[in-house]
């Protein structure tokens, strides 16, 4: 049996302390919403951020973080939302850099060498949306406009 990945690392720069507080306040807001263990009361301070989580379908936090001088550390070693991770990112550039974008990337790896296991993907991120990339879809719409040309 083959274990599936999706492994991703990213650090965003936090630059004054209200921005670490707020990245703290928010994300552990998400985990006691989505784990239930303060009902509508870990909610109310999200907002939009949460009924999006809600809307979603999303159950948990799904990827790791810290933060470490001035930086947030967002991470998967073994299966994460970029999708997650994207609704954070855009929560956070409304609030503290409107004009900012923010990119990461991540993996597909498979634990055996299965054929089309692999691959990754992309995001830019600004306040007002999230621009995804799949390295296997572009690779086949890549193929077909040179196949046509």
């Amino acid at each position: 049996m083959a274990n599936n990945f999706l492994q991703f690392s990213l650090l965003v720069p936090l630059r004054s302390p209200a921005e670490a507080s707020w990245v703290t306040s928010t994300l552990t807001s998400l985990v006691k919403l989505l784990d239930g263990t303060e009902g509508a009361r870990a909610g109310r301070g999200l907002s939009a951020l949460g009924r999006r989580y809600s809307s979603e379908g999303w159950d948990c936090l799904d990827f790791e973080w810290s933060i470490k001088s001035n930086e947030l550390w967002l991470y998967a070693e073994e299966s994460g939302s970029p999708e997650q991770v994207a609704a954070v990112l855009e929560a956070y550039l409304a609030k503290f850099n409107p004009t900012g974008v923010i990119t990461f990337s991540w993996a597909f790896t498979c634990s055996k060498l299965r054929p089309n296991e692999f691959g990754g993907g992309a995001a830019v991120i600004t306040a007002g949306g999230t621009t995804f990339l799949d390295a296997q879809t572009w690779a086949k719409e890549l193929a077909e406009k040179h196949a046509g040309a």
